[in-house]
């Protein structure tokens, strides 16, 4: 149970302070693995999971949507 705790709370950590897209895709991995593993031991704490994949896609999103937006303004800037 510790091992599972510990990766719950990396992926919150690294959900929060995703640095630049990486601390997102950690977070979900984090999540994933610790989704697979309360699986295994009939654990069920279906709402944490739910926020930690929100908050690491949201992440993952708000950093895609970021270097798109600079992609599409340098581009504009040197026509």
């Amino acid at each position: 149970m510790t091992e599972i705790d510990r990766l719950l709370k990396r992926s919150e950590v690294f959900g929060w302070i995703w640095i630049m897209g990486i601390g997102s895709v950690i977070s979900i991995m984090s999540a994933f693995k610790a989704a697979r593993m309360m699986k295994e031991r009939g654990i069920s704490d279906r709402k944490k999971l739910t926020g930690l994949f929100v908050l690491g896609f949201a992440g993952l999103f708000i950093s895609v949507a970021a270097f798109a937006i600079i992609i599409i303004y340098r581009k504009s800037k040197t026509n």
